[in-house]
């Protein structure tokens, strides 16, 4: 999530991305992700949570990765008034792996370590101290923000 609005500012800054095109990166991913997620879930019931969660991560990765280098390799097209990068379309692809396996662990990865009776118990431990980082981090990010705000002025 935090890195959410840095790469919508590095579209704009570095790439010059217009309006439509942002949109169609940020589309693409979440319509891929869902197209996936099938896969994965079958995936998710035949390996180890841990291994998995692997491939999230890793694929978080690779999406920022490839985003970094699309400053330094800046091939486009541009399609239906759409600039396409294509570094760009592979970051786009590991940032849907991200979203569909991330869903996944996020929904099923507290149960995993759990007897299947404490399952709820532990759900719902995991859903609160999610909640009060919420809460704690979002004040945190907007105090970071004005401070870096008023050091950029």
């Amino acid at each position: 999530m935090s890195t959410f609005i840095v790469v919508t500012i590095f579209y704009d800054v570095v790439l010059h991305l217009n309006y439509s095109s942002v949109a169609f990166y940020k589309n693409v991913y979440n319509i891929l992700a869902i197209l996936i997620l099938p896969y994965f879930g079958k995936l998710i019931s035949k390996i180890d949570q841990r291994r998995f969660s692997i491939i999230s991560i890793a694929s978080l990765l690779f999406y920022i990765i490839f985003v970094m280098i699309t400053e330094y390799f800046p091939a486009y097209f541009i399609l239906f008034d759409l600039k396409l990068y294509y570094l760009l379309i592979i970051a786009v692809i590991f940032h849907a792996f991200f979203a569909a396996t991330m869903s996944l662990s996020w929904s099923i990865g507290s149960a995993y370590f759990c007897k299947n009776e404490e399952a709820g118990v532990y759900q719902s431990v995991h859903l609160s101290i999610t909640g009060l980082r919420g809460l704690y981090f979002s004040r945190y990010w907007c105090g970071t923000l004005r401070k870096v705000r008023i050091y950029f002025q």
